[in-house]
């Protein structure tokens, strides 16, 4: 039945249920692992190296294991005779170290209890000893419950041998043919085992004890050289240390600390609170008491802070200050600080934190400004580069080392340019292999979608060996130099600036770029170019000279060919554009043109210039004249904020003559006029004198009454005569500028009352209706009485003359709030439109008034006019033919100071209205 279970589950693979579960599963491994159930095979043994190596490995057991094993052997002898035994030890791995049997040499061989064999289930099958080996536990194994053949006439126990963490480190394996055997054995089997660990515990302390000891020693020794280590350390630091105590009183210092409190002369912590000056880092001043470093002796482990520490000197010195608990030998509760001078590392700190802000402003405004601005290595790599330049730049990428670099876009964008792997992509900066090559560069060119070339100020193209970044990375500067980026057929143009910077040797270290588009710049150039060049074409079909002059710098911008021709005959050369263009009027004429003009510059920027014409006389060197009327129109202030005005200039030298000589000839009619009046007034003065002395009464009472009518009429037309002669010498005064004002205060309403008081008789006379009125609130002003009469007399004398009978004329005065109005206004034949504005015309005396009846001089209107100009006044005249006319005086509301009010002579004024009117028909 044994073997048959056996068989049936070797053969067949039935388990049956009386085999034990770990016994089947064992089995199952067996199998798994390919190991021969039949009876003979050959042992997996170590080789003889590897043997030897095994045995040493556990010399110092098998020293006393040896004789346990002996000692079962012979109490088995002692018990049972004449039977088969094995007794033997494996270690944890399962190899056979030592074996005591009375088996011969080739049955110990058949069943394994060779030293070297390992006893492993992956390797003998199920036996006692693998299942231990698998599950640290006492197994017994029955001579039908083995898995190879040869073994079922045997029992096979193993019994683990532990340390005292309970690991196995041996097995000791029992052999034996009976059941009655296998108990005597496993009986002496565990009280070895015992005796074995108590054995290796032994063992064990006695190592670990001589171990201990080797250590203390070692320990001891090391302890003496870290304390004189130590000590050296602590002497030869720059840190301060020292031991404090709960009072703050030091039990120990280094030389750096006692350096230190030597210096200061404090020998406690209340002594550096007392004589030196602390603070923390806000800037407070702290006492002994606010000294937080204490908090260690009341259970803060660990304290450390920062301190600023002003000495006896003055000097400012900051600290960190790091202090742990300590119990001496003693049982003292101390402190151990060490105080670390970090002056040079908080003044560093500030300086880092003063340069870090300064760099993250400067990459703030770098990353801001419209410039592109770029940073690169001497192997033309990009370190930096701010979004602007990438902008301005599409055809930089970034590398996969994170660095920009130039990258070949034609074929994913078609965009630029001519490369290089590690360098400025744009021809312009491109670092190019061979730089010298122009036929390879321009193969290169022609090989792109999009060409790119540099151009100099004069459109030139730039060769390959004077790209601007090449000078850069050679150690040379370059500023504003223009080139076109022909990308897509798109113009682009950018201006570049760059400057190296170099390291301790001279070598180049970085090269510092900088790219601006200034592609609207540069259409707004040939806009304004095209406005010019139009401007001038316009200036130049222009027949009258002209130019724009910046105000009030007098500096030339633009002018016409007329204009040039002009000043070159003023300067007395043949002047160009350039040598006119950006100069001023006074740089270019003789001093004698130049001393005028600034004077003349003066006058104009002391008024305010929107548009004004001036006359110019020019005389050329050569003595001809020439006059010309130029007219000065501001412009609207520039983008510069700076004034320009057109001058244009008309040649009126024709006209000027043709005026000068009409002047000529009116002054002669003056004069003659002049002196004509000058010459009859004598004689009528005389007349006059005479008819007055033939109507005194000596002589009226010898004259017949035919005589005195005669006399009469002599007399009315002497004085009619003298007016005539008075007013001619009146006007010529005037237009000399002779004639003298006399200004006094005077009541203009009360003056007007009375000289129209003086007309009544003629009005009633003449059957016209005089009225008088007025509405002002302000009566007096400054007046010359005499002229006032005058003109009012002769605008009531015209009224008169071209008034008909039941006519009616009024006289009325308002004011404004500058001026005070005179009018007088009548229902007679009224002016023709057209002759309105010729009756203040000299000798002007209009076509429709009868020749014979109301016939005058035509000067009365002129003298009027005149003597209101001369006042400051002005006369204005509303007139309609046959509607009457209205003429209006405008005298300024304003006093004479230190002037008396006027006295009016009512005799006089009445004599003189009689002089005027006494012709009136």
């Amino acid at each position: 039945m044994e073997y048959k279970l056996w068989h049936d589950f070797t053969q067949k693979g039935i388990l049956s249920l009386e085999v034990e579960e770990n016994i089947s599963r064992s089995w199952k491994t067996s199998r798994i692992y390919n190991v021969p159930c039949e009876a003979l095979y050959k042992e997996q043994e170590l080789s003889a190296f590897l043997l030897e190596k095994l045995l040493h490995r556990h010399k110092q057991h098998l020293t006393f294991t040896k004789e346990y094993l002996n000692g079962i052997a012979q109490g088995f002898r002692e018990n049972i005779q004449k039977a088969d035994y094995g007794i033997f030890l494996l270690n944890n791995e399962g190899y056979l170290l030592q074996t005591i049997n009375n088996f011969s040499d080739k049955e110990e061989k058949l069943l394994g209890l060779s030293v070297g064999v390992n006893w492993g289930v992956n390797m003998k099958g199920t036996t006692a000893i693998g299942l231990t080996l698998e599950h640290n536990r006492h197994e017994v194994v029955k001579n039908y419950q083995h898995y190879q053949q040869r073994y079922h006439p045997y029992i096979t126990e193993a019994i683990p041998i532990k340390n005292p963490q309970g690991d196995m480190i041996y097995i000791l394996g029992l052999l034996s043919s009976t059941l009655q055997h296998s108990k005597l054995l496993s009986t002496l089997g565990r009280m070895t085992v015992r005796a074995i660990e108590n054995e290796m515990v032994a063992i064990r302390y006695k190592s670990e004890v001589k171990e201990l000891t080797e250590k203390v020693r070692k320990q001891n020794k090391r302890y003496e050289t870290q304390t004189n280590l130590l000590n050296y350390i602590l002497d030869n630091t720059r840190e301060m240390i020292f031991i404090m105590n709960e009072e703050g009183k030091y039990i120990l210092l280094n030389k750096a600390s006692w350096k230190f409190m030597k210096e200061n002369q404090v020998y406690n912590l209340r002594d550096i609170y007392e004589k030196l000056q602390v603070y923390n880092l806000e800037g407070k001043r702290m006492t002994k008491e606010e000294d937080t470093s204490l908090s260690i002796f009341t259970g803060k482990p660990i304290y450390t802070c920062k301190t600023m520490i002003r000495n006896l000197k003055g000097e400012e010195a900051y600290y960190h200050i790091h202090a742990i608990p300590y119990c001496d030998d003693l049982d003292r509760k101390l402190a151990i600080g060490i105080v670390e001078d970090i002056t040079d590392y908080v003044k560093l700190q500030e300086v880092k934190n003063s340069f870090k802000s300064k760099a993250e402003q400067l990459e703030m405004i770098i990353n801001t400004i419209s410039d592109g601005v770029a940073i690169l290595s001497p192997e033309g790599e990009y370190i930096m580069m701010n979004p602007a330049c990438l902008k301005i730049l599409p055809c930089l990428g970034r590398s996969k080392k994170g660095h920009y670099k130039i990258y070949d876009e034609v074929v994913e964008e078609k965009a630029c340019s001519i490369i290089d792997k590690k360098s400025f992509g744009v021809v312009p900066c491109l670092k190019i292999k061979k730089q010298n090559d122009d036929k390879v560069y321009t193969e290169m060119a022609k090989e792109k979608i999009c060409n790119i070339s540099m151009i100099d100020k004069k459109g030139n193209v730039i060769g390959v060996e004077d790209y601007p970044l090449l000078k850069v990375l050679k150690g040379k500067k370059i500023k504003n130099q223009v080139f076109i980026i022909n990308r897509n057929r798109k113009i682009t143009y950018i201006q570049l600036s760059g400057s190296p910077v170099f390291d301790v040797d001279g070598k180049v270290a970085y090269a510092v770029i900088s790219v601006n588009d200034i592609t609207k710049i540069k259409k707004q150039e040939m806009k304004i170019k095209q406005q010019k060049e139009f401007i001038n074409n316009v200036m130049n079909a222009v027949g009258a000279p002209m130019a724009v002059i910046t105000y009030p710098d007098y500096v030339h911008k633009y002018l016409n060919h007329v204009y040039l021709e002009i000043i070159s005959r003023i300067a007395g050369k043949n002047l160009t554009y350039e040598d006119i263009i950006g100069k001023t009027i006074y740089e270019i004429l003789p001093p004698a043109y130049s001393r005028f003009m600034k004077h003349r510059k003066e006058t104009l920027i002391s008024e305010e210039i929107t548009e004004r014409a001036k006359m110019l006389s020019v005389k050329t060197p050569q003595g001809d004249g020439q006059y010309y009327q130029v007219v000065y129109t501001m412009l609207p202030n520039g983008g510069d904020g700076q004034k320009q005005m057109v001058v244009v200039g008309m040649d009126v030298t024709p006209q000027v003559k043709l005026q000068k000589e009409t002047e000529r000839l009116t002054k002669s009619r003056e004069e003659y006029f002049a002196t004509i009046s000058h010459e009859l007034r004598s004689p009528i003065t005389i007349i006059h004198s005479v008819v007055q002395m033939l109507k005194s009464e000596y002589y009226t009472r010898h004259l017949t009454d035919g005589t005195k009518r005669l006399v009469s009429k002599v007399e009315k037309n002497t004085l009619r005569l003298l007016r005539l002669v008075n007013n001619f010498l009146d006007i010529t005064r005037a237009e000399a500028g002779f004639m003298k004002l006399t200004l006094t205060n005077t009541n203009l309403v009360t003056y007007t009352d009375f000289i129209v008081e003086s007309i009544l008789p003629i009005g009633e006379k003449k059957n016209i209706e005089i009225d008088f009125s007025y509405d002002c609130s302000t009566a007096t002003i400054a007046l010359d009485v005499e002229k006032y009469e005058r003109i009012l007399l002769n605008l009531l004398s015209n009224a008169f003359k071209f008034t008909e009978s039941n006519g009616k004329i009024q006289v009325y005065i308002q004011e404004d709030e500058e001026y005070m109005k005179v009018g007088v206004k009548d229902s007679g034949i009224g002016i023709a439109q057209e002759e309105v504005d010729k009756i203040f015309n000299r000798f002007y005396i209009a076509e429709h008034i009868n020749k014979g009846e109301h016939r005058g001089t035509g000067i009365g209107l002129s003298l009027v006019k005149k003597l209101m100009e001369f006042m400051g006044g002005k006369i204005e005249v509303y007139s309609q033919k046959g509607n009457g006319s209205e003429f209006i005086l405008f005298f300024p509301k304003k006093l004479e100071a230190n002037s008396l009010n006027t006295k009016i002579d009512k005799q006089q004024l009445t004599e003189n209205a009689y002089l005027e009117l006494e012709n009136i028909p």
